[in-house]
């Protein structure tokens, strides 16, 4: 069986909270499981000024660190399954929906920078669409999601992946070991 991985990009391979913090000049990691309905008036406009530098700064895209452990994952990816796609959402403002087009250069070229191996560069899928648009329904094909978003994972799994919650690479590392790379069986 083939079995394909798709890692997200912010958060798990792209340090997005540390360039938020750095951007807003806070801790956004506590609002990203937390629906909008939910946040406070103060949690919401952290936020939209953070969402403000996602959606129309280059350079936010540009500078964004690589996350901490980030290079062994992806090579552990690489050896555990038969191919590895970065697969990142990005849904641009109402007011530029041309927007999409430039992040989805800025982070590919930002994958392709950082993620460059071996003489090969990184499969990199940005789009607006939910993950789950991304199942294969092919025999003899299995696909795992890494995210560090718990309804990203949800739906994928409710549509017949495999997923894997992300806390850290060594986390992600460790369940794939303890399952003997068996994580779409």
């Amino acid at each position: 069986m083939k079995i394909i991985c798709y890692l997200d990009m912010d958060d798990v391979v792209a340090d997005f909270a540390k360039q938020a913090l750095k951007y807003v000049g806070n801790d956004c990691m506590k609002l990203k499981n937390i629906p909008r309905s939910e946040m406070t008036p103060h949690e919401r406009a952290i936020q939209n000024k953070l969402f403000h530098y996602c959606d129309y700064d280059n350079t936010f895209w540009e500078t964004m660190p690589v996350k901490t452990g980030a290079y062994e994952l992806y090579q552990y990816c690489l050896k555990h399954f038969d191919d590895v796609v970065f697969l990142s959402r990005f849904v641009p403002p109402k007011d530029k929906p041309n927007r999409l087009r430039a992040v989805q250069f800025l982070k590919t070229r930002w994958a392709h920078k950082h993620f460059y191996m071996n003489g090969k560069l990184p499969k990199v899928i940005v789009t607006p669409l939910s993950k789950e648009a991304f199942l294969q329904s092919r025999a003899g094909v299995a696909q795992v999601l890494v995210d560090d978003m718990y309804h990203n994972i949800r739906k994928w799994k409710d549509n017949g992946g495999a997923g894997i919650l992300f806390f850290s690479p060594k986390d992600v590392m460790r369940y794939i070991n303890q399952r003997n790379g068996r994580v779409c069986r």
